[in-house]
């Protein structure tokens, strides 16, 4: 091959991989009136975005973005970022922990900046779906139950907190308020305290979701156990092993639940 054919090639190839590679940008807000900020990660589609998916990982939610720059992180809602841009039109919003002092994810100021970061990422007002992974299903339901707007028209809870000795759960936000699609999936071999159960635990969480459009409760099996913290992504909890599986579950009823559709 000659120096310009292999050029070319070698453009080609660039130019492929980077029409691949999702556009992201590292935003920062002030967060409410404390002295604090918040920062959120915006990862954009391949085509249009036809919707809006907020994401909240699970722990104290902390990405670390400020400092990292990027988004980077185990947990299983990055991790399938790619994967859920190329199956859907949708712009992910993910929101990291405000740097504000004693901040819980169900109180009004973290729901409030929430609610605005939304807003500025979302000009046109498109459907927005509400995800969150066990700590982070904490702040999925109390957006969803505190939505100014009625935009959010969707809620994905994964290893929902639904137990803690100290502190808050799911349960603690008025769940009757909810007005969305609830799709509820949980890993029957989940190991973590907080969070185990099998396909009646989804049940019961669903059954206090009276106002909800619709609740999908669904119970998963299969995997890996991982080889570190049952609470922790790489495990049952994070639905090791079977994340495509996982994808498919979500964005077939993502396809059923979008409003048009």
């Amino acid at each position: 091959m000659d120096v310009i054919k292999y050029a070319a090639l070698l453009l080609s190839l660039l130019i492929a991989a980077s029409a691949y590679a999702a556009p992201e940008r590292i935003e920062s807000v002030p967060f409410g009136d404390r002295r604090g900020t918040q920062q959120y990660a915006v990862v954009e589609p391949d085509k249009s975005a036809e919707l809006i998916g907020v994401m909240f990982i699970g722990g104290a939610g902390t990405l670390n973005l400020a400092e990292r720059k990027e988004l980077v992180s185990r947990n299983t809602l990055v991790k399938i970022k790619s994967d859920l841009i190329k199956e859907l039109p949708i712009r992910l919003i993910y929101i990291d922990a405000p740097d504000a002092p004693s901040v819980t994810r169900i109180e009004k100021d973290y729901t409030d900046s929430a609610h605005r970061i939304i807003a500025r990422e979302n000009p046109k007002r498109l459907p927005v779906y509400v995800f969150g992974i066990s700590w982070g299903s904490t702040s999925a339901v109390a957006v969803a139950a505190s939505d100014p707007s009625s935009d959010v028209k969707g809620m994905v809870v994964l290893s929902a907190l639904q137990k803690m000795p100290k502190g808050y759960t799911v349960y603690s936000v008025p769940l009757n308020k909810i007005k969305a699609h609830a799709l509820l999936i949980q890993h029957v071999r989940d190991g973590c305290r907080s969070t185990s159960g099998d396909l009646s635990v989804v049940k019961a969480l669903g059954s206090r979701l009276t106002s909800s459009a619709s609740v999908t409760p669904m119970a998963l099996d299969g995997g890996e156990p991982g080889h570190g913290d049952e609470c922790g992504p790489d495990s049952y909890h994070g639905f090791l092993g079977i994340e495509p599986i996982l994808i498919h579950h979500i964005v077939t009823w993502i396809g059923k639940t979008m409003p048009g559709k």
